[in-house]
């Protein structure tokens, strides 16, 4: 994290990267039967990958941040006001995979994090 502090304010920026998360990939869909009475079950069941054996895409996003130093009230009260840019360059980040099977195949799905936001705060200290 960078800052710079000019009089009553404070610009920061934050970049943050990681490698991606592991998981078990399914890597096929095979027919399975059970004998529970004539003509026994057949079911579809996921074969999977080595435990952990995949990873998520690499993580990374740049925040940039805007505080003020403001008096507030009677008695000298400090207050900041402040504006957060989260995830800056609006980049599709995955936090899971999601599987489903479709015609015997595995659709894969990325669930992402939250994109680019705008947050604002204002804080009192007593």
């Amino acid at each position: 994290m960078d800052s710079i502090r000019f009089g009553q304010a404070t610009a920061s920026t934050t970049w943050t990267l990681s490698t991606g998360t592991p998981f078990t990939e399914p890597i096929g869909v095979q027919d399975t039967t059970r004998d529970v009475g004539p003509g026994g079950f057949v079911f579809q069941e996921v074969v999977t990958g080595d435990k952990n054996g995949a990873r998520l895409p690499a993580y990374h996003r740049v925040d940039l941040a805007l505080h003020w130093d403001v008096p507030f009230g009677a008695a000298g009260r400090r207050s900041t006001l402040g504006l957060t840019l989260f995830n800056v360059y609006d980049r599709a980040n995955a936090w899971y995979k999601e599987f489903s099977i479709v015609d015997n195949e595995i659709i894969e799905t990325n669930i992402g994090l939250m994109g680019r936001a705008l947050n604002s705060f204002f804080s009192v200290r007593f």
